[in-house]
């Protein structure tokens, strides 16, 4: 089975990383891809977007992000488009999921909302969103579900998943000891205080110097030496956190420094909130992990002034701020007020948040026996609810919980699909051939505006051949650029490789790989380039999107110009000049695969090269034709009973039809999208089950070169293709060779 999960935001990294633990426990086949964190990732999920890409904070902050998000919303869409899942699950993030939620739902996938929208606080008509869209509401607070049901939508409570996650029964000491704290603080009369300011950057700035200058003013009125721990989710965040504390350290007089000591980390929030006397956190799921861990805190958010101007204005939201209050008193009906006279954790918000306030409150936590005790008592009563005492079931894991609930809707579900699968089928070639018309006919748009003058490509100071190809991948386009590469080297020529890097970080942020570096990881330059470092190891490869701009940057690097250009996926490249253009060909037909343009494209083309096939495919009369034929080598099997493919090539189906016409049994074939990178955890757990059948791992060049990258022992046969032209050698030399294009 193969789930999307979506979770764009700290805390619900960590609740679908403990989900997807579960389901596996129950399904172990279960693959899942989609957008996460860290936690996500380590727990197996292939990750399409890094859920940092998507982290901001109140109204206004959002506004200068959306094309980004636009963008990571297309990036999801086609993933889900391709892959086609059994099931997606979300996690709150409800702006972001309400659109990607639409189109799932267009594409027939089921969605499962896990930690739904907080419509208690405001845009309650929310509801009517999520009962026509979403087949299932998973909550995690127990008054949810009366909240919901008086607007009309059915949804199940599951638990909450930090008692999964929490370390519940930690005591105090314990928790010093954990984090080796224990010397720092001595013999001493100490005081510890936790601050968690948050871990988006804009909740950063708002709340990290506010909350220090709040313990600033407490400091004064504490007879105790105070020990502060401030844990940031993202070690790089942690990281601006120490620079942004002692900038603020050295403006204090030296008086005040002495009289408390700052302890920054990542990673450890749940100790230190163990370890803690009190603590300022930023409202969030942080609030009631602290009273799950026993500590007494306040809740704090500083939004901008515009974004506190549409929550007093337009929102007008009357009740609590903090899950533990919420718990405690619950969320008001619409139109009535909170049961609970004042919040027992005391909530500080846009001007209410002043740090003689905040600082007064935390004295108080730490200093008055009244106000320790209430805190106390409703940290014991959080618990008791969470937990599920006095209802009479023995606690369950909630993830485990969650995850039964959503495998008995997607086994349902599955049956259905299989049920109208066959129209489906009979209707695919008519819709990839409509799709191919219209990208074909958005191409030549922009093939009309070059010719016109009204895109004016950029000349680069080489000779550039673009090699590119009519359909979308599987043409064996990357070892034609390296081949070519090969042969201009040995000629003596200077060749530089353009090449976008599908899938790696350098797509979006440009790279350059240059002869002797040690080999690139695939996840940060993408697959195709770290390829062509293996197989071309004396060019230089310029990686990203821009390509002017990577050729720019591989000439400043290098301090040379280039004799060659070779421009990868150069066909629909409308930016830069070209001096020959190479197109490869196969036998598919534009109702098999998705075309970029119409077959009147290849009568522009300088050589036709037929890679792939046994169908000729369509060439125009008289035009140049070469045809190259991929040569395998032998496989062995080393006394394994048949292979475990795996594949993440736009034309997976060609390798496994190369291997049983060698008479080598796929027993299993692993075949996910073109560019697709994997995760650690998948990755071990394809290798420890074709261990245990007894399979020989398989995988072609591509996918080993993001493979080797994860370390696992396991010997993998690869399956690497050389090109041999059976066909027009006399052409290719006269074209890339002869004294008419011979290079200076």
């Amino acid at each position: 089975m193969k789930i999307l999960i979506s979770a764009a935001e700290s805390s619900s990294d960590a609740h679908a990383a403990e989900l997807l633990k579960a389901l596996r426990t129950l399904d172990p086949q279960i693959r899942a891809f989609g957008i996460g964190g860290e936690k996500l990732q380590k727990a197996g999920l292939r990750c399409v977007i890094r859920a940092e890409e998507l982290l901001v904070m109140g109204f206004t902050e959002i506004l200068g992000r959306i094309p980004h998000i636009a963008q990571m919303l297309r990036k999801i869409e086609r993933s889900a488009q391709w892959e086609r899942p059994d099931l997606a699950i979300v996690l709150d993030y409800p702006d972001f999921h309400f659109r990607l939620i639409k189109k799932l739902k267009k594409l027939g996938i089921p969605v499962v909302y896990y930690i739904p929208p907080k419509i208690w606080v405001w845009r309650k008509r929310r509801a009517k969103f999520l009962k026509k869209w979403v087949d299932l509401i998973l909550g995690v607070f127990p008054f949810e579900v009366p909240f919901y049901a008086f607007l009309g939508v059915s949804m199940k409570y599951v638990g909450n998943p930090l008692m999964d996650e929490l370390p519940i029964g930690i005591t105090r000491d314990e928790a010093i000891r954990k984090l080796g704290i224990a010397n720092s603080i001595g013999d001493r009369p100490t005081k510890i205080v936790t601050l968690m300011p948050g871990s988006r950057p804009a909740e950063l700035r708002r709340h990290f110097k506010f909350m220090l200058e709040s313990v600033k003013l407490m400091t004064s009125l504490l007879s105790e030496r105070l020990f502060v721990l401030i844990p940031i989710p993202d070690a790089s965040r942690a990281e601006w956190a120490r620079k942004q504390y002692f900038e603020w350290l050295n403006e204090l007089p030296p008086g005040q420094r002495d009289r408390f000591s700052v302890r920054i980390s990542s990673g450890d929030s749940a100790y230190c909130l163990a370890a803690s006397d009190a603590g300022i956190i930023k409202s969030g799921t942080s609030t009631l992990e602290a009273a799950i861990l026993g500590c007494p805190h306040t809740v704090l958010y500083r939004p901008s002034e515009i974004s506190c101007f549409i929550f007093k204005t337009f929102v007008r939201y009357s009740g609590f701020i903090g899950l533990s209050n919420l718990i405690l008193g619950k969320p008001p009906a619409p139109g009535t007020k909170p049961a609970l006279p004042r919040p027992v954790f005391r909530e500080f918000y846009c001007d209410q948040a002043q740090t003689h306030t905040v600082s007064r409150e935390l004295y108080a936590l730490l200093k008055q026996p009244d106000r320790m005790e209430e805190c106390q008592a409703a940290i014991r009563e959080v618990r008791e609810v969470l937990s599920g005492q006095g209802q009479g079931s023995p606690f369950e894991s909630p993830s485990l919980v969650a995850a039964r609930e959503i495998l008995e809707l997607a086994r349902g579900r599955r049956v259905l699909r299989k049920q109208r699968s066959k129209p489906l089928l009979a209707a695919r070639p008519v819709f990839i051939w409509l799709s191919s018309a219209l990208w074909s006919t958005v191409n030549a748009i922009m093939g009309v505006a070059l010719r016109r003058g009204w895109i004016r490509p950029e000349r680069l100071n080489a000779r550039v051949i673009s090699v590119g190809n009519i359909q979308s991948g599987g043409s064996g386009k990357t070892p034609l650029v390296a081949l070519l590469a090969e042969q201009a080297i040995a000629r003596g020529f200077r060749v530089c490789i353009l090449t976008r890097g599908y899938g790696g970080l350098w797509e979006d942020m440009g790279g350059v790989i240059q002869p002797g570096d040690e080999a690139v990881d695939a996840n940060l330059s993408g697959d195709e380039p770290a390829l062509l470092q293996e197989r071309v190891p004396a060019a230089t490869i310029a990686v990203g999107a821009d390509r002017v701009s990577a050729f720019q940057r591989a000439v400043e690097l290098s301090g040379q110009e280039f004799d060659w250009v070779i421009l990868d996926d150069g066909l629909q490249n409308f930016r830069i000049q070209k001096d020959l253009e190479v197109v490869a060909v196969t036998s598919k037909k534009r109702s098999e695969v998705l075309y970029r343009e119409w077959g009147s494209k290849l009568r522009q083309a300088d050589l036709l090269v037929w890679t792939k096939g046994e169908r000729m495919p369509f060439a125009p009369a008289a035009q140049p034709f070469t045809h190259l034929k991929f040569s395998y080598p032998q496989v062995s099997l080393e006394g394994a009973s048949a292979v475990f493919l795996i594949t993440s090539i736009a034309d997976g189906d060609l390798v496994r039809k190369m291997l049983e016409e060698r008479q080598v049994p796929v027993e299993v074939h692993m075949k996910l999208r073109d560019h697709a990178h994997f995760a650690l955890a998948d990755a071990r757990r394809w290798a420890e089950d074709a261990s245990a059948r007894g399979l020989r791992l398989a995988m072609t060049g591509k996918d080993f070169v993001k493979w080797k990258k994860l370390g696992i022992p396991n010997p993998v046969l690869r399956l690497e293709p050389d090109f041999e032209i059976v066909e027009g050698q006399a052409v290719w030399d006269r074209i890339f060779w002869g004294e008419s294009t011979r290079l200076p």
